[in-house]
């Protein structure tokens, strides 16, 4: 018979050992009726998945895969007690034809198999026996024993094992049974013996015993009470009703007559050692080792435990009762038998928070209601996750929170690129690309990213751009200083000339972004700040030895005409005049600030300070949260005001609508430059709020004559000439020449010019004013020095 459908009879389904079967070893076969002699009647589809679901430990194998069934017409399965068989056999005479096939599962073989064979000797016969803990796991490496797989049945059955991924071995049924009275009859006798003798002692055994155990007593009284277990009391009876049995019981007695009786004689140790030398050396080693990790496993549990509770980790615990349930939480306390959890998950699957730091918030936004509990469990009612397990099932129970994220990286690279590398991370979930604008050399990418709901969410979006940061690192010119300069001060004005970067202030603005990028791009040692009031003030300090930054054109509003004037004003470099070294650029973006503990959600209507540029640059952010504008005489000062709100009342404030709120300590906001607030105790509400990304302030870096080298490994097409001026000739730079060469020329209506070109320069011969064809290129050029640059893009920001 090929192996089509056939029918199939099952007795021990409703209760014992045929759901196991059913689920672990039958399920994909095909059956043309099913009946259960021990239930009501099912369909083959009922019975195969009446405990579906790989519930007992093990995923359901595929059909695809299921060995042929021998030719028989019929196939029984009888997962009964062994006193049972003889009477499920005889009600199997009525419905079973005759050569058909009866699958035994039982522990009893021998009695067992021959009482099925004597109802109709035609029946083909085996049995099988698992030999571990079916309430608790599936086959998956566990051992089956096979009985009589010598017929083609028993070889059907092995496979079917084998399939499943169990392991098996076979054997006679009188060699079973001998084994089993050894294997199983055995220990469970002297397991029950020892337990009786307990509980049967004057010795208390919560109060004394449990109190002062030793792992070996734990470990047996565990096993023992194991064997009481009221599902497996059919099977553990009937191995001690095995006909071998009662030798086995016999050998026992005379053991334990034998070591009483050295014991008596006070010669324990001699008899240790009589019983020791019967074992070969490997074999007494490997049982050893086997002995210890079966003690260290009673105590490896609480162990954990206590571990995680000094710790304060949360752990995961699943309960034997619901293998589906997951509890997750801190263990605040272990007894002998208990453990109690203070349960930090809520909520359904998919859309759970944990009650727990960040998680408390992100549990408001998900709309999970829910509060700390805590719960005592029976330690030998639950299991332990690892912590690779937990993490996997936190992804599947915990809500996603979606947040866009603006992020600046080089025009060359494509927004699809930066998702890309994006949603590799292991914080993000669900990436997708919202929208990407290319401004000026570079590209402002928004992408939404899913954050699980027991993260910090700005912490995580900060690391996203810290990611994205170093990935897509902007390119960088390096001038070698020609310097003896010491170590840094600890103050500017304490600081030697030499080792001091002067800026247009106030702190906190732009220009000290710009002024903190020195030292990378000259390759020099840390240097003090210096805010100045003026561009006269920082040449000042350039021509008294040190260095400074000044702002020379802005992608937003174009030249910086009053930067051009005091480098015109400025003595020559051979005066002591400045050199340019360098170009830096800095993203103009400003952040919205807090005061610790205030999110943007809550400060609906509040008062924003900052400069009126500000303000204005970011309208649509405060729209979006309908803030309440206060202007300040600088973005740092907004700053500063937020952190302490009586310098409101120096700068004369007080009266201005809203702030008497802010003084009172209401919530405020503050818009400025980008990672300045954290000196100041504040935190960053939220990233890049201006209404365009993607703007870049130029910093041109001088220096006193002599103070930059040659730019190491330079080159002409990567070395750029720097020029100021002004009188600017209109169409001038078309005259300076024809031949191949960089060119970037930024002017404004009065004719004030910045030139960054790779030619010779607005007079053909230097400093002269002539363009190579004798046409008056400006009234005045400045040639301020030669400094590296970026070949690609006229836009480079420190790496």
């Amino acid at each position: 018979m090929e192996n089509g459908a056939r029918p199939l009879v099952v007795a021990g389904f409703a209760r014992g050992a045929g759901p196991w079967v059913v689920e672990h070893l039958l399920r994909g076969t095909a059956w043309s009726r099913v009946e259960a002699l021990d239930g009501e009647p099912a369909s083959a589809g009922a019975l195969a998945v009446a405990h579906g679901g790989g519930g007992q430990g093990a995923a359901a194998p595929d059909a695809s895969d299921v060995p042929a069934l021998p030719d028989l017409p019929a196939l029984a399965v009888l997962a009964v007690p062994s006193d049972e068989v003889a009477g499920y056999a005889a009600r199997l005479a009525g419905v079973l034809p005759p050569g058909s096939g009866v699958v035994v599962v039982t522990a009893g073989s021998m009695a067992s198999l021959a009482a099925v064979t004597a109802v109709e000797p035609s029946w083909q016969v085996c049995g099988l026996h698992m030999l571990f803990d079916i309430y608790r796991t599936g086959p998956q490496g566990q051992t089956c024993y096979v009985v009589e797989r010598t017929n083609p049945l028993g070889q059907w059955v092995a496979a079917l094992v084998e399939r499943a991924g169990g392991v098996v071995k076979s054997g006679p049924a009188a060699v079973h049974d001998e084994t089993m009275a050894l294997v199983q009859a055995l220990p469970h006798r002297m397991l029950t013996a020892f337990v009786d003798e307990v509980l049967r002692s004057d010795v208390h055994l919560e109060d004394e015993l449990w109190a002062a155990r030793t792992p070996l007593f734990e470990a047996l009284l565990s096993l023992g009470v194991g064997v009481l277990d009221t599902r497996r009391e059919n099977s553990l009876a009937a191995a001690q009703e095995l006909p071998t049995t009662p030798a086995v019981r016999a050998g026992y007695d005379a053991a334990l007559a034998r070591f009483d009786a050295a014991a008596d004689a006070h010669a324990t140790a001699d008899h240790l050692g009589v019983v020791r030398d019967a074992l070969t050396g490997a074999a007494y080693d490997s049982l050893r080792r086997v002995g210890a990790n079966a003690v260290a496993a009673v105590q490896a549990k609480r162990a954990e435990l206590a571990l995680h509770r000094r710790t304060g980790a949360l752990i995961g615990l699943r309960t034997v009762t619901d293998a589906g349930s997951l509890r997750v939480g801190r263990v605040v306390g272990i007894e002998p038998n208990t453990v109690t959890l203070e349960e930090l998950l809520v909520g359904p699957p998919g859309r759970a928070a944990l009650l727990d730091g960040p998680g408390v918030r992100n549990a408001r936004r998900l709309g999970v209601a829910g509060r700390v509990h805590r719960t005592t469990f029976a330690l030998g009612h639950v299991t332990l996750l690892e912590p690779t397990a937990l993490q996997a099932e936190l992804d599947a129970w915990l809500g996603i929170i979606h947040r866009d994220v603006r992020l600046l990286v080089p025009e060359s690279v494509s927004g699809l690129g930066v998702l890309a590398a994006v949603a590799q991370l292991p914080q993000v979930r669900d990436a997708a690309h919202v929208d990407d604008v290319v401004r000026v050399g570079q590209r402002s990418v928004v992408l939404r990213i899913g954050i699980r709901a027991d993260r910090d969410l700005e912490a995580t979006v900060e690391s996203v751009r810290a990611y994205v940061a170093g990935v897509y690192r902007w390119p960088a010119g390096v001038a070698l200083a020609h310097e003896a300069a010491g170590d840094a001060a600890t103050g500017p004005t304490d600081a030697p000339a030499q080792a001091r970067v002067h800026f247009l202030g106030p702190r906190g603005s732009f220009s000290e972004v710009a002024a903190g990028s020195v030292e990378q791009l000259v390759a020099a040692r840390p240097r003090a700040l210096v805010a100045e009031p003026s561009f006269d003030a920082v040449l000042a300090g350039v021509a008294a030895g040190g260095l400074g930054v000044l702002p020379v054109s802005s992608s937003a509003s174009g030249l910086v005409w009053r930067a051009v004037e005091a480098l015109l004003a400025a003595p020559p470099a051979a005066d002591g005049g400045p050199t340019a070294g360098g170009m830096i650029d800095v993203a103009v973006r400003f952040d919205a600030y807090g005061r610790p503990g205030t999110f943007l959600e809550d400060l609906r209507g509040a008062v924003v300070l900052s400069h009126p540029q500000a303000i204005a640059q970011c309208g649509a952010f405060i729209r979006r949260w309908g803030l309440r504008p206060v202007p300040v005489s600088s973005t740092a000062r907004g700053l500063e005001i937020l952190a302490d709100p009586g310098l409101a009342v120096v700068d004369g404030l007080a009266d201005v609508p809203g702030v008497a709120g802010v003084l009172d300590g209401e919530p405020a906001v503050a818009l400025g430059v980008q990672d300045r607030g954290a000196n100041l105790g504040l935190v960053t509400l939220e990233r890049e709020v201006d209404d365009l990304p993607g703007s870049i302030t130029r910093f041109l870096v001088v220096g006193p004559a002599g103070t930059f080298g040659a730019a190491p490994g330079g080159a002409r097409p990567t070395l750029r000439s720097v020029w100021v001026g002004s009188g600017l000739r209109a169409g001038a730079l078309a005259a300076t020449g024809t031949e191949a060469r960089f060119d970037e020329l930024l002017s404004d209506g009065e004719g004030r010019f910045l030139l960054v070109t790779s030619g010779p320069g607005p007079g053909g011969i230097a400093g002269t004013g002539l363009a190579a064809g004798g046409e008056p290129f400006a009234e005045r050029a400045r040639l301020l020095g030669e400094i590296p640059w970026s070949p690609r893009t006229p836009v480079v920001r420190p790496g």
